[in-house]
């Protein structure tokens, strides 16, 4: 299935609502508002560098220029999104766009109610510690989701790898959680520790980044044809 990441930087001079309503509310309504092969859209909002309990320090990761993604799944070329660009332009750059491919790991035991709920999201971005060839490397990452999520009460997961050496990281590992208690829950117990400990990740690269996720998924009831009336509701 195809899959794009975008990175994109929000204009300083736009608030965070502005954001949202562009993103998520125009954008990626937008996408889905015709007949599509999108299966879903992920935007990640207020993308910001998650400190380790006690540690205050901050990091010059390239990763960290970024302060939206957009994350876009679908069974053929509209994953890539051309017309992104122009949709996002009030609120947002695209200064990235990568073809990823990703695994759903486990979901909230409380899945969020809605197309596009929020919540609260904790992700490692990092380089493998050898090869991204490297035999065992892929379902070694899982595994390690897998690990992280068995220490805490309740979080969802995916793993993403990026296909394209361009991009500020190759792997990313995202668990999100019901609110925003339960987020800082995980930031202060095993999280951090067991990511960063793990010998599959070159702690080099390693940086930790908090966001608002917003899941949206496409109603075919709700398309549009080429008259602009939408179909009869069942």
């Amino acid at each position: 299935m195809p899959e794009y990441l975008h990175g994109l930087i929000c204009h300083p001079d736009v608030t965070r609502f502005e954001i949202e309503d562009s993103l998520v509310r125009h954008a990626a309504a937008s996408l889905l508002s015709t007949e599509t092969t999108i299966t879903s859209i992920i935007v990640d909002v207020g993308v910001h560098e998650r400190t380790r309990a006690n540690d205050s320090s901050g990091s010059s990761h390239r990763a960290l220029a970024f302060n939206a993604f957009i994350m876009i799944s679908g069974t053929g070329d509209d994953a890539s999104a051309p017309q992104l660009t122009d949709l996002v332009a009030e609120a947002a750059v695209i200064d990235g766009s990568w073809k990823i491919s990703s695994s759903e790991i486990s979901e909230l035991g409380k899945p969020w109610v809605g197309q596009a709920t929020p919540g609260p999201k904790i992700t490692a971005l990092f380089n493998p510690a050898s090869s991204i060839s490297s035999p065992g490397y892929r379902a070694g990452v899982e595994e390690l989701a897998k690990t992280v999520c068995s220490s805490l009460s309740d979080a969802g997961s995916r793993v993403l790898h990026v296909e394209d050496s361009s991009a500020p990281f190759a792997t990313a590992v995202s668990f999100w959680f019901a609110n925003p208690a339960a987020a800082e829950d995980a930031a202060g117990a095993v999280l951090f520790e067991q990511v960063s400990e793990s010998d599959l990740v070159d702690s080099g690269s390693l940086v930790f980044v908090e966001a608002i996720e917003h899941r949206i998924m496409p109603n075919p009831n709700t398309w549009e044809t080429t008259t602009g009336v939408s179909p009869p509701q069942n």
